[in-house]
């Protein structure tokens, strides 16, 4: 009896002094951004593994580490090895699957983890920012009903709505979406696109909705005290615009062009609101500087035709209005020529977005 005792004790003591999976789930805890810890999770779980192969939890760790690394495929075998997983289980391979650009393996991923907890914000957060990424706006618009049903969920919702619908065109329903988030959550604690991105999407869909009076009492104490953003003065000039207030304007767009020189757009608005304010001279000036940074931009070419016939050059309002037609040919080559068209002055000059995903991922354990 004494050597199989003896045997069961040194088992134990060799079980119970290794330590490998608590430094790879250590590893794991310190290596979100750091591929080499992963490679040491990974390595001192597949190690352990290799040890010990009915070890579920050494599989578990494996399959977490090769997540972390973005390899979904290969932890596939080891988390069916690991038995029973947790929901953290669960979004680590989710969000490894979005990582991999599979999104429709994704919203599956998410789905099945609703499935087992409806109240996981988390994982609604992250479905809905996987179906705004495929254009999937409707979907994207129930997934964010069932975030604003929760008390957790309400301002990612809302969050959510609103970005559905502007990407609808819907700016009515955008507003309301918006107009709810920030009586829920005026300080943006909750919110979890970067401010500059929330505040131009709020602004660029009040000003559809002629709602100036709010773009000035929202972002002017924003770009004073938080973004000196070029893209937020751009649209605090059109509120003024939309007002009447071209001096105030002009003095937006050029906060917008000092911000960024290359900024066509501020360029272009900044021309045609010297323009308004009869400064042709200076409007050429400007519009130049617009088609400089991109000859792409039709209401360029149009604002400086213009302001070269207010100077009376005709020859040179001639070029202009030809280079006009050309560049909303580049844009659209099925296009008709048609100078005396009533949008030309708002032809490819809505301020673009700031860059931003929209996907609201966060990291992989929230």
């Amino acid at each position: 009896m004494t050597i199989p005792i003896l045997l069961v004790g040194w088992t134990w003591f060799n079980l119970a002094s290794d330590d490998r999976l608590e430094r790879a789930a250590e590893f794991e805890r310190r290596g979100e951004y750091d591929p080499q810890l992963w490679n040491q999770t990974i390595r001192l779980s597949l190690d352990y593994l290799n040890d010990h192969p009915w070890s579920r939890q050494a599989a578990r760790q494996a399959a977490r580490g090769l997540c972390g690394r973005d390899f979904p495929d290969l932890a596939e075998p080891y988390f069916q090895r690991a038995g029973t997983l947790t929901q953290d289980d669960l979004h680590v391979r989710a969000y490894a699957i979005t990582r991999s650009n599979r999104r429709d393996e994704a919203v599956q991923a998410y789905r099945e983890i609703v499935q087992r907890d409806p109240t996981d914000v988390l994982a609604w957060q992250r479905m809905g920012g996987v179906l705004i990424s495929q254009s999937k706006y409707d979907e994207a618009l129930e997934v964010a009903r069932r975030l604003i049903e929760l008390p957790e969920g309400q301002v990612i919702g809302h969050q959510m709505a609103g970005l559905s619908h502007h990407a609808n065109r819907d700016y009515g329903p955008a507003m309301d979406e918006w107009d709810a988030l920030l009586k829920l959550d005026p300080r943006l604690e909750k919110v979890t696109l970067p401010h500059e991105v929330f505040w131009f999407y709020v602004g660029f869909d009040a000003l559809q909705m002629g709602r100036a009076d709010d773009v000035l009492t929202w972002l002017t104490p924003v770009v004073t005290q938080e973004l000196d953003s070029p893209t937020l003065w751009a649209l605090i000039g059109q509120a003024h615009q939309l007002q009447g207030e071209h001096h105030q304007a002009e003095a937006a767009f050029r906060r917008a062009v000092d911000r960024a020189p290359d900024y066509a757009v501020g360029w272009t608005y900044l021309g045609r609101t010297l323009l308004a304010l009869n400064r042709p001279e200076e409007a050429v000036a400007a519009l130049r500087r617009a088609i400089e940074q991109d000859r792409d931009i039709p209401a360029a070419y149009y604002a400086l035709s213009q302001a070269q016939t207010r100077l009376g050059r005709r020859d040179l309002a001639q070029a202009a209005l030809k280079e006009f037609q050309a560049a909303r040919k580049r844009l659209d080559p099925n296009r008709q020529p048609n100078a005396n068209t009533t949008d030309a002055d708002n032809d490819a000059l809505d301020i673009p977005a700031p860059r931003s995903d929209h996907s609201d991922l966060g990291s992989p354990r929230g």
